[in-house]
């Protein structure tokens, strides 16, 4: 019995472990998209960008995109200690996985990602500014 539950125990840390490599592949993926660095682009005209950790906008500093990127990269290190907890951390890391990449966006995230901000290159600064009050008004 205690060879099975040890067996059970590593197969789901590296079960875990691959779940976990998949979360931080697809994180990487949405913040080195070419949408983003597009709405990243437009949005730079008027001093602003796309807070990714929060799905909002945000004012723009020197760093503080890359900043946005560490802290989203962190989040999803931070769930890793789901790996050490068996098939339960397994199971949980899946549940939540499976349901930030096809079933957790928020309306304000769809919109920005379907605007004009995303589909469009140089956007002068009077366009960039309407999109945002329009989308803005979005929760």
């Amino acid at each position: 019995m205690i060879e099975f539950l040890g067996i059970a125990y590593v197969v789901s840390l590296l079960l875990s472990l691959l779940v976990m490599f998949w979360s931080f592949a697809m994180t990487r993926r949405r913040l080195h998209s070419p949408r983003l660095a597009q709405i990243n682009a437009n949005l730079r005209t008027v001093e602003l960008y796309w807070l990714s950790s929060q799905d909002d906008f945000a004012v723009l500093s020197e760093g503080s995109v890359e900043a946005d990127a560490q802290k989203s990269l962190r989040s999803v290190g931070i769930m890793g200690f789901l790996c050490f907890l068996g098939p339960i951390g397994l199971l949980l890391l899946l549940i939540i996985n499976i349901s930030m990449a096809y079933l957790v966006k928020s309306r304000k995230q769809v919109a920005v990602f379907h605007s004009a901000l995303a589909t469009q290159e140089n956007l002068d600064a009077e366009q960039v500014k309407k999109l945002v009050q329009e989308l803005g008004r979005i929760s």
